[in-house]
């Protein structure tokens, strides 16, 4: 519209400036799309009666977060102003997929809260141990709170593939907790171990199984890396990592902690662990 205001007048520099009336405008625009190739027309751009117009504003990439933020603020800006009767629309497919997003990670995130806290108590009343079931939340958080420090150190995003690879883990890394605990209960209660000696049977029954299915729960989330899809991407590894750091938290944290926390005098008897192992 500048462009043929300024042409209009001559060429005259000064004169490149939006048209002073409105029925000008109108003439412009007509006389602009009658100028156009057979074929094209502006209605990418306007309405069918020319009443709205599109406008597109071009950044560099922005985050999630950051795009959102954007759009909260062109909003604000535009209902100061109060440019038109009819409100204006603010949309794109990235908009749309950053608010599809942020939705999706705040409610994976409650989620996965509520399903640590239902966990807790199913597994407190599984091994009828408010301590066992108490002491099963740390091996149960501690391997997705390590993986999101890692991820923080690979990437820092937290996108869609980040929230259903932290979720989707919840059950591998519960797995091995129930794994662990419930030997440990069987050779403290059952067997009549040594507080020391429940631990070690633990270990020996469960850690190579433990570490055996990571590996090959690792190796077959790891094939999802080659794939092209980012949000793939992103679960495979955020998954591998998140199964790695649960074998290492229920080797040697929760081991560490049971030690700690439950006496030697509570024990009963301290057999000959070898020799119970050999004949089990």
């Amino acid at each position: 519209m500048k462009t043929l205001n300024r042409n209009m007048h001559n060429n005259d520099p000064d004169w490149y400036r939006v048209p002073n009336t409105r029925n000008l405008a109108s003439q412009y625009l007509l006389m602009y799309e009658m100028s156009l190739p057979f074929g094209q027309d502006l209605n990418n751009l306007m309405n069918f009666d020319r009443s709205e117009s599109r406008v597109i504003a071009v950044y560099d990439k922005l985050s999630d977060k950051n795009l959102i933020d954007l759009e909260t603020k062109l909003q604000i800006w535009l209902d100061q102003r109060n440019l038109s009767d009819v409100n204006a629309t603010i949309g794109s497919s990235s908009l749309a997929f950053a608010h599809m997003q942020f939705a999706n990670v705040n409610n994976l995130s409650k989620g996965f809260v509520f399903a640590l806290l239902a966990i807790s108590v199913l597994l407190i009343l599984m091994f009828r141990s408010f301590t066992l079931g108490a002491i099963s939340v740390i091996p149960n958080l501690f391997p997705a709170a390590m993986a999101f420090g890692i991820w923080g150190l690979i990437d820092g995003k937290i996108g869609f593939g980040m929230s259903v690879g932290i979720t989707l883990t919840l059950g591998i890394v519960v797995d091995d907790t129930i794994h662990f605990l419930s030997k440990y209960q069987y050779a403290k209660d059952s067997l009549k171990y040594s507080n020391e000696n429940s631990v070690r049977y633990a270990m020996d029954t469960v850690g190579i199984a433990m570490m055996l299915t990571t590996v090959m729960m690792s190796v077959g989330f790891g094939s999802m890396l080659f794939s092209n899809f980012t949000p793939n991407q992103d679960i495979a590894a955020i998954t591998i990592i998140t199964i790695i750091c649960a074998v290492f938290v229920d080797l040697i944290l929760l081991p560490i902690i049971l030690l700690k926390l439950y006496k030697e005098s509570d024990s009963i008897i301290t057999p000959d662990l070898d020799q119970s192992m050999g004949a089990v």
